[in-house]
């Protein structure tokens, strides 16, 4: 018979102690922890809930909780903080069982043959760029638990949403490759606008139903072009979207800034912003892309709504379009508005 909780599910995990779970696939997986928590949610069928350990090269540990095909918790378990969860997006090591590596939001790893392989885009990473990608998160993970708080899922603030945010989270739009995450999330931004507004998006870059076109010459080239490389972080996105609206006389305000300043009264304002992932000490222009030896920015993300501590967002990935990511992660932004 499924056990379905309506109000608590109580997770008790034992380090050292490994017991067989049952996962969509009825596989076992391995559970461990060091502490007990709790995730509120409503109607979880025990049966998928099946949690996993994740780690970095420092030694962290990190329990990832899924919830059946549909729903994933990162835990911080040495500061009591969710560092990224969805209830609707599918587990980014959903597949996977061993050897799985954490470097932060939307850097998932499993080592294979001595190799680290993104679950995601199936991307190798060079042993330049792992050691790269865990310094990152190390001075990330050094932010957030300065700021730590212990908190369950249901704890947090009452949900901002920016008006009709279903836009941005059921956006068609140009795939994110080769690092253009950047981008994708300016993409997704003024296509809220065009369809909030009008006037924004030429229909060169729309199809017969008004979406953004994924094929042929895109938005995502159209901005590109204004970028000349893959590249950015705040100040690169921002000076693209003056670019473009310059070029087609939109009348517009765009700042950016180091952290997350703004980001929240933006939000508030009913105006979606970009997030990108914490820069080294020398913010620069540089890869975004989390598999250059160059790289300083993890990725982009839109942001669409608050709950908590925590951005509601789009990771610019299929199924990833309502994950919730600590605000403590962030490294740059770029805050745009019409006029």
């Amino acid at each position: 018979m499924k056990k379905v909780l309506s109000i608590f599910l109580s997770l008790a995990l034992f380090i050292s102690f490994p017991m067989t779970t049952l996962a969509k696939d009825k596989l076992p997986c391995n559970t461990f922890t060091s502490s007990k928590y709790t995730i509120n949610v409503t109607s979880i069928d025990t049966n998928k809930v099946c949690t996993k350990i994740l780690k970095d090269l420092n030694g962290n540990i990190f329990t990832l909780t899924e919830i059946g095909t549909n729903g994933y918790y990162i835990y911080d378990n040495a500061s009591g903080k969710y560092l990224e969860m969805s209830d609707s997006a599918p587990s980014p090591y959903e597949s996977y069982y061993d050897n799985l590596y954490y470097f932060g939001p939307l850097c998932y790893y499993v080592k294979t043959n001595n190799q680290y392989i993104h679950t995601i885009t199936h991307d190798t990473m060079s042993k330049a760029t792992t050691v790269l990608s865990n310094q990152r998160f190390t001075s990330a993970l050094s932010t957030t638990r300065t700021n730590s708080l212990s908190l369950d899922i249901m704890s947090t603030d009452k949900k901002v949403y920016v008006p009709n945010y279903n836009y941005i989270k059921n956006a068609v739009y140009p795939a994110n490759e080769n690092g253009t995450c950047g981008y994708t999330a300016a993409c997704l931004l003024l296509y809220y606008w065009h369809k909030t507004n009008g006037g924004i998006i030429p229909s060169t870059y729309l199809n017969n139903n008004g979406q953004l076109l994924t094929s042929g010459y895109t938005l995502q080239n159209k901005l590109l072009s204004y970028g000349h490389s893959d590249s950015s972080w705040g100040k690169t996105i921002r000076d693209v979207l003056i670019d473009y609206c310059n070029e087609y006389n939109i009348s517009a305000t765009s700042y950016y800034y180091l952290g997350k300043l703004g980001v929240s009264d933006s939000i508030k304002n009913g105006h979606p912003a970009i997030v990108f992932g914490l820069l080294t000490s020398t913010p620069s222009p540089a890869s975004i892309s989390p598999f250059s030896t160059n790289g300083k920015v993890s990725h982009a993300v839109t942001v669409y709504g608050i709950s908590g501590n925590y951005y509601i967002c789009h990771y610019g990935w299929s199924g990833y379009s309502h994950v919730l990511l600590d605000s403590g992660l962030i490294g740059s932004c770029t805050l745009f508005q019409l006029n």
